[in-house]
């Protein structure tokens, strides 16, 4: 009698769990595959320009002077 009882509670508040429950919101996740993808672009999607600018110009800051460097190391070999 007790493990009905246990069955029922357990379904009742699984029922109530998903009486709230609304659809997931995909655009945080689209906008973060964008910044993966470019970096940077999910922030522009989300209207935050300057924060944008920081990223993707860090991202190629990191990319040229790391290039520049390995070009220096390489021919001064």
């Amino acid at each position: 009698m007790k493990a009905a009882g246990v069955v029922v509670a357990v379904v009742v508040a699984l029922g109530v769990g998903a009486v709230g429950r609304e659809e997931p919101n995909l655009v945080p996740l689209l906008h973060g595959l964008a910044s993966f993808v470019v970096p940077g672009f999910g922030q522009y999607l989300n209207g935050e320009y300057e924060k944008a600018l920081v990223h993707f110009g860090v991202a190629v800051g990191i990319g040229a002077v790391g290039g520049y460097l390995a070009c220096c190391l390489l021919y001064t070999s």
